[in-house]
């Protein structure tokens, strides 16, 4: 089974994460979980959380970047769930042994996202708290599936992204990376899929970017700095929320 933790504030002003959200609905062993639907209060029911995790053997953490890190009811979602002697400590195993899969959307383009870009580091920077998250509950962290350019990409390529997810077990596409299968065997994913990956070593500090044959190169030159890891073009007043 997978459990998508799901996490976006204005989901209805979204395209990416929406695209990405409709094409997991209704799939069989695939339980996607809207936190902002399911707590607009930000009162997490702990124990219905922890329930639902407990059969997955694939946890999914899908979100839009928000200063470089997650959206703050998700990162609400880690305190409250990921509790001492569940998650972690003394006793807690709960997590042990299941996949963790980072399906981020940003607002900047691949290129912001380099030494000379917008952000100054690659986007595999800003990896290892998530990461050690995964990894200090006991999971095994997979590739993430990353889809840059969120604001500006087009209906095509954004409807690629969606059926590349890795969740997606599509027995007509055989360079599909099928995590369903992961979640069935436990085994390690191989293959390509649309959206940026890369790897990120806690062991040795070193971060490889691995992309896929169909990589996007989605480049807006006219760029602010309002909101980092989100804007990638400039607009007169308001947060859009589109990633």
């Amino acid at each position: 089974m997978i459990c998508v933790i799901h996490a976006h504030p204005y989901l209805s002003r979204s395209r990416s994460n929406r695209a990405l959200a409709d094409a997991l609905r209704g799939l069989d062993d695939v339980e996607l979980r809207p936190l902002y639907d399911l707590y607009p209060d930000f009162d997490i029911d702990v124990e219905a959380e922890q329930r639902a995790l407990l059969p997955a053997n694939l946890m999914v953490w899908m979100h839009p970047v928000y200063w470089y890190s997650v959206p703050a009811l998700l990162k609400h979602w880690f305190d409250k769930v990921l509790a001492y002697g569940w998650a972690y400590g003394v006793g807690g195993t709960a997590l042990h042994g299941k996949h963790c899969l980072w399906v981020p959307t940003t607002g900047g383009d691949e290129q912001a996202y380099a030494p000379a870009g917008l952000h100054s580091f690659p986007f595999a920077s800003f990896a290892p708290v998530i990461e050690q998250t995964a990894r200090y509950c006991g999971m095994k962290w997979e590739l993430p599936y990353v889809v840059h350019g969120a604001d500006g990409i087009g209906d095509a390529e954004l409807a690629a992204h969606a059926d590349a997810l890795p969740v997606i077990d599509d027995h007509d596409r055989p360079d599909a990376t099928a995590l369903r299968k992961v979640a069935r065997s436990h085994g390690h994913k191989t293959g390509a899929a649309s959206g940026a990956r890369f790897e990120c070593n806690l062991s040795d500090g070193l971060s490889r970017r691995r992309r896929s044959r169909r990589s996007p190169s989605n480049s807006t030159p006219d760029r602010c700095g309002r909101s980092p890891g989100r804007c990638c073009r400039r607009r007169r007043s308001g947060t859009s929320g589109r990633s």
